[in-house]
């Protein structure tokens, strides 16, 4: 058995809290070090700061991308595991704007986590639906950071992502909408449970609007075009709503 196959699961009652010296070679990225800790002690892999970041956070947060591969090649239970702010290594690395990191970490993650466990469904689905402190999940900061290509591929994997909102009541539809990703956004349309709610009562067209995010048919909403934008819309809104909607922004 492997040594990765052998720990035992980050969410065990059990705490192991990080000495210094593995402390040192995460933040420092130092293979060296970590390699002869580990060698010493299997065991220290799961454990954690006080703030209850693992290996795999820290080297996220840092940008170690080759530490955090050595990581999880002997751990890749530290994929699921979370701060003390609800966030797990991928969305350490999409905070700290590593998309690099976080698409390896998604490869990665679907490598080691696609069997089946009967209690708590595909591990790498649960691990994409877990959402930090203020309830944002890997697709929020992706959107939020600008990573829309990334944010397409979490779709792909999860479309719960879509149906996620934040404590301030922001969906994954909301942000794309604002920001103007248009590719984002006729993607979640697609799924019909996406939540399409923002801060304030305000909603993804809301934003869209305000914001002049409706792509080329932006000129619909000014009485100079089509309809286009409205088709679109519609599908997230009566007509009733819309009116009231384009009458707010006029």
């Amino acid at each position: 058995m492997s040594n990765s196959a052998s720990l035992a699961s980050p969410s065990s009652p059990s705490v192991i809290w990080m000495d210094r010296e593995l402390l040192k070679a995460c933040s420092n990225g130092d293979l060296t070090l970590f390699n002869h800790l580990i060698d010493a002690n299997t065991g220290i892999l799961l454990s954690t700061t006080p703030h209850k970041n693992n290996c795999l956070h820290i080297a996220a947060m840092l940008g170690h991308d080759e530490f955090a591969q050595e990581v999880w090649s002997k751990a890749p239970s530290l994929f699921s595991g979370t701060n003390i702010d609800g966030e797990t290594p991928l969305i350490a690395a999409l905070m700290a704007a590593n998309v690099s990191l976080a698409s390896d970490i998604i490869t990665a993650a679907t490598q080691f986590m696609q069997h089946e466990d009967l209690e708590e469904g595909m591990p790498l689905n649960s691990m994409l639906l877990k959402v930090d402190s203020n309830k944002a999940n890997a697709l929020h900061h992706a959107l939020r950071n600008g990573f829309e290509n990334f944010a397409l591929q979490l779709l792909d994997i999860e479309p719960r992502l879509s149906e996620q909102v934040t404590c301030t009541d922001e969906s994954p539809m909301y942000t794309a909408a604002r920001r103007g990703y248009s590719a984002v956004v006729a993607r979640l349309l697609e799924i019909p449970s996406s939540a399409v709610s923002g801060p304030n009562g305000e909603s993804a067209m809301h934003a869209a609007v305000r914001f002049q995010h409706t792509g080329q048919d932006y000129t619909a909403v000014n009485g100079n075009g089509g309809d286009a934008v409205c088709e679109m819309y519609k599908q997230m809104y009566d007509e009733k709503a819309l009116k009231k909607t384009l009458k707010w922004v006029s």
